[in-house]
């Protein structure tokens, strides 16, 4: 069932040319804007740059801390060192173009531990299903009339939200285990509800992250902050749906810039939206270099 196949000419081809089509809207908006990017007063500020860090560190942790969750709940107790450093080095492969690439990656990490790549592509599910949920809970709160604005875009989301609750049903996850062989304890309601609860604090996280990384190069009013929170969570929901593409590599940033050109000139919301993805695969980075130095004795395998 979850046997990796190469991918035919035909399946990269689209994903590809979305991918160079959304660079190319990127690289047009710039060249478009470039008298107004050149005539901005920019400024760098320390100090938001190392705040964008410290908070990006905390929601990493927690997403570590529920992963931990998930695989220990599933049956596999090793050491809370062995999953993190999975955790870590996996997560930097997500800013690989082709998102998909994680979890494969992901598996791979885990065979040392003798853990199947079949329960490690369930629980990587789990997870990417509990993400979409609170990404959309959040985006709806934060940013319930840019949702009712886009409707396009809006039952997208309700449809991939639906994928999610599918995919996170007890009963979906305990027929995923029978269907693959795995004798795993199946997440009862209450338990998705903490993880569910704490990526809902993850997104909340993830737009102050935006909020600071605004702040780097610009000053921008804590009263946005609000706006923010909704469209990097809204930007989660429609990327989300490019999850099983080779390559999805600037969607995000199309759309961000997009959102973010509402409270902002088009010229600067392109350079925040390249801005924040180069800073968050840096401190990706960083955190992935940290788990590769993690090394587990043997009996913590």
């Amino acid at each position: 069932m979850f046997k990796l196949t190469k991918p035919n000419k035909g399946n990269i081809f689209f994903p590809l040319l979305l991918t160079f089509t959304a660079l190319g809207i990127l690289i047009l908006l710039f060249l478009r804007e470039k008298d107004a990017i050149f005539e901005f007063e920019w400024q760098f500020k320390i100090i938001p740059l190392l705040g964008s860090f410290v908070v990006f560190s905390i929601n990493l942790i927690l997403m570590s801390l529920v992963w931990f969750k998930i695989m220990t709940y599933l049956g596999y107790t090793n050491s809370p060192k062995v999953h993190l450093k999975v955790y870590l080095i996996s997560n930097f492969l997500k800013r690989i173009p082709g998102t998909i690439w994680y979890v494969i990656g992901r598996a791979k990490l885990y065979e040392t531990s003798a853990i199947p790549k079949r329960l490690t592509t369930i629980a990587s599910g789990i997870e990417f299903a509990m993400l979409i949920l609170s990404s959309f809970a959040v985006g709806l709160i934060f940013l319930l009339n840019k949702f009712l604005e886009q409707q396009k875009l809006f039952w997208i989301a309700i449809i991939i939200f639906i994928i999610g609750l599918i995919v996170v049903n007890p009963k979906t996850i305990e027929w995923l285990f029978v269907r693959t062989k795995l004798e795993a304890k199946t997440p009862n309601y209450i338990t998705l509800i903490e993880w569910f609860l704490v990526y809902f604090l993850v997104w909340i996280g993830n737009g102050i992250i935006l909020f600071l990384i605004l702040n780097i190069i610009t000053d921008l009013d804590i009263r946005n902050l609000f706006f923010l929170i909704g469209s990097v969570a809204f930007v989660n929901l429609i990327s989300s749906a490019l999850f099983f593409a080779p390559s999805n590599l600037g969607v995000g940033e199309v759309t961000l810039s997009l959102l973010l050109s509402s409270i902002l000139p088009s010229s600067i919301s392109v350079i925040v939206a390249i801005l924040s993805r180069a800073l968050l695969t840096f401190f990706d980075f960083i955190w992935a270099l940290i788990g590769y130095f993690l090394s587990p004795s043997e009996n913590e395998k």
